[in-house]
This record gives structure tokens, sequence and C-alpha cells, in this order.
């Protein structure tokens, strides 16, 4: 079993319709697996009506022995902890009342006992309520 806590501070920076956030936090691991410190950075946008901008920037610090990983290697998962820095810039485009289409690509420019790679991701976000307010009676 995992129990994991984190910090989170965010606030609006209307002159760019944006907003920073950022978290810390600490993970307690069971088993083999190392306990690990994470955290994260994130930027946003909207330059233009439905069209958003953001920049995360996380990483993971594990906080037991790293196992070495030869060069072309690949860690095996339980075996030691890991560390990495991944950035992942993204562009969203909102597409009705609460959903937004977004495309991040998400890199790890820095890390030991980890896989070193770039992914794509496409996502269909619900950002909206679940359901609308009642309306007061005149």
């Amino acid at each position: 079993m995992d129990l994991g806590a984190a910090v989170s501070m965010g606030t609006g920076v209307p002159s760019i319709s944006g907003y920073a956030q950022g978290s810390l936090g600490y993970r307690l691991r069971g088993g083999s697996t190392p306990e690990e410190t994470y955290w994260d950075l994130e930027v946003g946008s909207e330059p233009l009506r439905h069209f958003m901008l953001r920049v995360r920037y996380d990483g993971l610090s594990s906080r037991g022995r790293l196992l070495d990983v030869p060069p072309g290697g690949t860690p095996t998962p339980g075996l030691g902890g890991q560390d990495h820095h991944r950035i992942a810039p993204t562009v969203a485009l909102g597409i009705g009342e609460g959903m937004e289409l977004s495309l991040a690509w998400r890199h790890v420019v820095d890390g030991r006992s980890t896989l070193r790679s770039t992914e794509w991701e496409a996502a269909v976000s619900f950002l909206g309520p679940l359901r609308t307010q009642p309306q007061s009676a005149p």
C-alpha cells in the first residue's frame, strides 16, 4: 500500500488571461519500492478565445537506492527507484461548453534509472459542471 500527500498553490494572472500553479508532495511506498518526493509547476494562458497554451514541468525523486542501468538497458520496475524531470508543452482548443481538445508533447529531459522517452498525448477533456445550477423563481 502507498500513501501520499501534496501541497498545491496557484493563482490567476489576468494580464495574460492565464494562471500559474505548483505542487510538492511526498509518497510513502509499500513493498520494495523506495519513497518519493514529487513536484510540478504549470503555467497557462488563453491568448485567443478558445485557444489555450500550457507548459508543465514536473519531477520525481526517489529516496532509496537507485539501480544503475547500463546504456541501452531498461529499468526494472520495483527494483530500486527512479528520478526524472519532464517537460510537457500543450496546445488546447475549447470545443463547446466545458469541453476541450488538447495535444501535449511530454519529454523526459533528465533522469536516473528511468526511460528517456518522448510521448504525444491527444485528449478530449470535460472541464465544466456536471449539472446546471437551478434557476431561482421570479
